[in-house]
């Protein structure tokens, strides 16, 4: 029941906002009845509003693709007749969100492929992605030099800096083979 009061209650509302008439209901309205009309008639005004489509801008990609492939000549004329659309359309490519784009293999823009469309967006995909495949390259290339200089060096203190006991030990073996040698010369002798 409460449900079919709260659903006449809507129709009534949306019978006042359209300015139509109808027969007074046999229950009493309260003030708090009212107020929740007033609420629903408020909702239902901008559920019907007509939104203002001169502000908005219209994307249509096909018009855009098709304009940015035309001459010099047909441009001007267009823009004469003021039919020119503008592509003012500007990619974020330092979003987090899209990241993967430039990252993943998956994402690869294929030029060559018949339904690509050469866009200023898509131009600034592909600049971003060469950028940073050249960032990454320069920062392998530092990796690499530095890695090498740490191998030299470590080369160089192995050198410098052997262990005291092993030292002693090479020593005694340098001697003993030298000892070896001599008796060996002797018995020949």
């Amino acid at each position: 029941m409460l449900s079919c009061i709260s659903l006449s209650k809507s129709v009534h509302v949306l019978y006042l906002y359209l300015g139509l008439k109808k027969k007074p209901e046999s229950v009493e309205s309260t003030s708090e009845d009212e107020d929740e009309v007033e609420k629903q008639k408020a909702e239902m005004a901008l559920l019907m509003m007509d939104d203002e489509d001169d502000a908005r801008k219209h994307f249509n990609y096909k018009k855009i693709v098709e304009q940015q492939n035309l001459s010099k000549r047909k441009k001007k004329l267009l823009m004469k007749k003021k039919e020119l659309l503008e592509d003012d359309f500007q990619v974020n490519v330092a979003d987090t969100r899209f990241q993967a784009m430039f990252t993943s293999p998956l994402f690869n823009l294929d030029p060559s492929d018949p339904n690509f469309k050469k866009t200023k967006a898509v131009e600034q995909i592909l600049e971003e992605k060469a950028r940073r495949r050249e960032e990454k390259e320069q920062d392998l290339k530092e990796a690499s030099k530095g890695q090498e200089n740490k191998v030299a060096k470590k080369g160089e203190a192995a050198k410098k800096a052997i262990d005291p006991a092993l030292s002693m030990l090479i020593k005694s073996v340098k001697t003993k083979t030298e000892e070896f040698q001599a008796r060996k010369k002797q018995k020949f002798k």
